[in-house]
């Protein structure tokens, strides 16, 4: 039982502080809302590296999918705003979307970098293998005859 609370005890703090984001967000607080997900991060990374689960992998994504739920955030708290009058009505500001754009930007670039690096990874791997060109019939050659263009514009052929 502690072993798996060892193996899972990571995880289990980084959906913590993403739930604690929530709800800070959800009571239009960003500020505690960004400072309890960035305290929850390294929370995070020093129970990983005490544990020895530690990859640089999962930190650029945690801080990667971090930002993006920020820039999100953003984006409703400051680049959205309800008007009571005319009913429904929605004013978009400016400002509050080119925060929460670059913010989102600046978060995508590390996952655009790791998936590249992953891409290059894996086609090196992959041996480089000469292309016959023979290619290897199913059937017999001795029943079978190349049709002429007569046959194919007269449809009294049958394909393989």
């Amino acid at each position: 039982m502690l072993h798996k609370l060892k193996e899972n005890l990571p995880v289990i703090e980084i959906l913590l502080g993403f739930c604690i984001f929530t709800a800070f967000i959800f009571q239009n607080n960003l500020t505690s809302a960004v400072i309890s997900l960035i305290f929850f991060i390294y929370i995070w990374l020093f129970t990983s590296i005490i544990l020895n689960q530690y990859k640089l992998k999962h930190f650029i994504s945690i801080i990667a999918y971090s930002g993006i739920a920020v820039s999100i955030s953003l984006f409703f708290i400051l680049g959205v705003e309800e008007l009571p009058y005319p009913e429904n009505a929605i004013i978009f500001h400016s400002e509050g979307i080119v925060k929460s754009l670059f913010i989102f930007f600046v978060s995508t670039i590390p996952l655009i970098i790791m998936n590249r690096a992953n891409n290059t990874a894996v086609s090196n791997q992959v041996p480089n293998q000469p292309i016959s060109k023979e290619t290897k019939h199913s059937f017999d050659d001795e029943k079978w005859e190349e049709a002429s263009m007569d046959d194919l514009e007269s449809g009294n052929f049958e394909p393989i």
